[in-house]
């Protein structure tokens, strides 16, 4: 008889992410990840009677089932093996395809899996250039597969939970998963669908911060007012790098970084905070200002972190800031009035960006009006 050929590599992937790590035979539901079983590969047509080595002609099984289905082989095995085959992959794709009410719920099934995965990329990987971790690397990839396509379906079935921006980073590691399968090289950069680190931003393992923090401040506002409210707020810094930190829905200490792009707004779109639009102020527009303030060794607070834009300069001197193309009376108006108030506005694109109406009105009050430049100019000489 001739020997039997090796099963290829990329044979071997593909029976991974059909099992997603389970034993294929319906009535058995051992979990077959190295470390809890050891996995066989059984010929549905035997190799005696033909069978080759293709995904098609095999089957992952736990050992027990193989020896079980080799010792007591009929006529109707293959058809047997073949309905194990087809039914076990849906039934296996229904119970990872639950369809979550949150995002939080979504988040909870996937970071665990992006966890370990990360795990063993970073130890035995290929990026670790150490050659004896090869073997490990064989040994764990398995579990890798079928993680990913657990991940997959989860993220198909719960698309709507995801941010419209984030949806297309879930859908390049779909495309990743699937050509992971596809694909036997020991180098990443052998493939053209690598895999997407901003998915961990997503759903909080690893920052991944933009150049700029996200623009909306309005969102931010509604975010910390729904903290506030719920007693989990505990604190919002600027400078150096803008940082929320705040208890997360499991009760954990959670860090924020608003540079973190991909998960700022996700968590914005999954508790709904666009809405109500509370300023058209812009994040970066008060982060300059912040800054500045800073440099100039002029101190601020935010008397209720709910709105941004009104700050106490030096413990006395209230400021409320704008962000008009030109700031009119009707703002101002809008606006309670109270002793040394002054209002700028930030908007500095174009050449008067306060209406002389409300110039007037705030000298009428005791308020001052500020462009952007003036007020730099007036806190030089009156607030440092």
């Amino acid at each position: 008889m001739a020997p039997r050929p090796n099963v290829p590599e990329n044979v071997k992937r593909a029976l991974w992410a059909e099992s997603m790590g389970y034993c294929m035979n319906p009535q058995c539901h051992t979990v077959l990840i190295p470390g809890a079983s050891i996995a066989e590969m059984a010929h549905i047509v035997p190799h005696a009677a033909g069978g080759d080595t293709s995904a098609a002609n095999l089957i992952l099984l736990c050992r027990n089932c193989h020896r079980t289905i080799d010792g007591a082989r009929i006529d109707q095995t293959c058809d047997i093996l073949r309905g194990w085959k087809a039914n076990r992959n849906r039934e296996i794709r229904r119970k990872f395809a639950k369809q979550y009410a949150t995002f939080t719920e979504l988040q909870n099934s996937v970071a665990p899996l992006l966890l370990r995965n990360g795990e063993i990329f970073d130890d035995y990987g290929p990026e670790t250039q150490i050659a004896e971790n090869h073997e490990l690397w064989l040994e764990f990839e398995p579990e890798l597969i079928a993680n990913n396509e657990q991940m997959v379906v989860m993220l198909q079935a719960n698309r709507r939970l995801l941010h419209p921006e984030n949806q297309k980073i879930a859908d390049a590691f779909i495309k990743h998963a699937a050509e992971f399968v596809k694909t036997r090289g020991s180098h990443s950069t052998h493939r053209v669908n690598l895999f997407p680190t901003s998915l961990c931003s997503i759903f909080g393992i690893a920052a991944d911060r933009w150049e700029k923090p996200v623009s909306n401040l309005s969102a931010l506002q509604n975010f910390v007012g729904h903290l506030i409210d719920r007693g989990k707020f505990r604190a919002l810094h600027f400078e150096p790098d803008p940082v929320l930190l705040y208890v997360g829905d499991e009760g954990t200490e959670e860090i924020l970084y608003l540079a973190d792009g991909n998960r700022v707004r996700q968590i914005y779109w999954s508790g709904r905070f666009y809405r109500p639009e509370t300023t058209e102020m812009r994040l970066e527009n008060l982060t300059f200002l912040l800054s500045w303030l800073s440099g100039n060794s002029i101190r601020y607070e935010f008397p209720d972190p709910r709105n941004l834009t009104k700050l106490i300069l030096n413990q006395k001197t209230p400021l409320v800031v704008f962000y008009e193309y030109c700031l009119s009376v009707s703002k101002l108006h809008s606006i309670p009035v109270c002793d040394g108030l002054i209002a700028v506005n930030l908007h500095n694109w174009n050449g008067a960006p306060v209406s002389h109406e409300a110039s007037q009105y705030a000298e009428s009050v005791g308020m001052k009006a500020f462009t952007q430049q003036e007020f730099f100019r007036f806190a030089h000489r009156n607030l440092k």
